[in-house]
């Protein structure tokens, strides 16, 4: 149950001011816990995100590398050259 859901049934015209008030802030506690638990998740998959941004950037900069070499490597104007850049 919602706090628009007790409002337009016209349960909180039933309640005292103060139960009325109990009933209020045990929905607001309620949906502090689910919020909560929200956040938590929300930040575990952040991490994790994080933690695969990390290992792609790694992977991508040992790829950039080999990569680079071999463009070097090819990009001799002998095969002279070319067992040169290897040594």
């Amino acid at each position: 149950m919602d706090l628009l859901t007790l409002l337009s049934d016209g349960f909180a015209t039933s309640l005292s001011p103060f139960n009325l008030m109990i009933v209020i802030a045990n929905l607001l506690t309620q949906r502090i816990q689910v919020n909560t638990r929200d956040i938590e998740t929300l930040r575990e998959e952040l991490k994790k995100l994080k933690e695969d941004y990390a290992q792609m950037i790694r992977e991508s900069y040992i790829s950039k590398s080999s990569q680079n070499r071999l463009m070097f490597l090819f990009s001799s104007e002998s095969v002279l050259q070319a067992y040169k850049r290897v040594q």
